[in-house]
């Protein structure tokens, strides 16, 4: 082999690096953001599941990117959560619904509180 083969893979190899390492990165750092978004998600369950195995309502709403579970902090580092409106969790099992919008770095989440069962879901916005 050559040096001028030699150079030709190197710089072909190169190529191929240079197009998917920044892809990968990002891809990379959308999976991190998801898992602190996914965070606000278990929250919302967990908030729920005690809502309805103690039988009383609980109540969640937001204050400077905080989530506010009955008047009680639950920060989640690295988030920054926003409501348009509190989510009543009931102590039947079932809820008013609504969405949290949840933002990590340059990401955005949505987790959507579906009434009146509490289904939860979560997508990227």
């Amino acid at each position: 082999m050559t040096i001028i083969e030699l150079l030709i893979v190197i710089f072909i190899i190169s190529m191929v690096f240079s197009v998917a390492l920044p892809v990968t990165l990002k891809t990379y750092q959308r999976y991190t953001a998801s898992l602190e978004a996914e965070k606000v998600l278990v929250l919302m369950s967990g908030v729920q599941r005690e809502s309805f195995a103690t039988g009383f309502d609980s109540f969640v709403r937001t204050v400077d990117g905080v989530i506010v579970i009955n008047n009680e902090e639950h920060p989640i580092p690295n988030t920054f959560a926003s409501l348009k409106r509190s989510i009543v969790f009931y102590g039947n099992g079932t809820t008013s619904g609504g969405e949290v919008v949840v933002y990590v770095n340059d990401f955005t989440f949505l987790v959507t509180v579906t009434a009146p069962f509490a289904g939860m879901s979560m997508i990227q916005g």
